[in-house]
């Protein structure tokens, strides 16, 4: 599965896109193994377009998740 996302650093006013690419099920079928992996390739493309040199060096290890929602006002 190959999917983009936007990437928008603190500080910037512009988006980088990135391909994040995980094998497995379509969306349907997501187990946490599954989730665990698309989450472990969207931190690796954050960290791409924050420093492309250091980014393919780096471990991820995800020892919790905190996500915050804001309204949209449209």
């Amino acid at each position: 599965m190959i999917f983009p996302i936007e990437v928008v650093l603190k500080g910037r006013d512009f988006a980088v896109t990135e391909s994040v690419v995980v094998g497995g099920a379509d969306a349907a079928q997501w187990d946490d193994g599954f989730v665990r992996n698309v989450l472990v390739e969207i931190l690796k493309a954050i960290d791409r377009v924050q420093d492309p040199k250091v980014a393919s060096e780096r471990e991820v290890v995800l020892q919790g998740f905190s996500w915050i929602v804001e309204p949209v006002d449209g």
